[in-house]
């Protein structure tokens, strides 16, 4: 499934702008939430 990355990386890009997170903490978090989502997926 090639482009599905960099589709998740637009949708969280697009996601933080939404946010506007403005704590290094949040941010922090939020990036190991993601990135434990995606280690559900086979990364090729």
């Amino acid at each position: 499934m090639k482009g599905n990355a960099s589709e998740i990386q637009a949708l969280y890009s697009h996601q933080i702008g939404m946010q506007r997170v403005d704590s290094h903490q949040e941010t922090y978090e939020v990036r190991n939430r993601l990135r434990n989502w995606l280690s559900n997926f086979p990364v090729s």
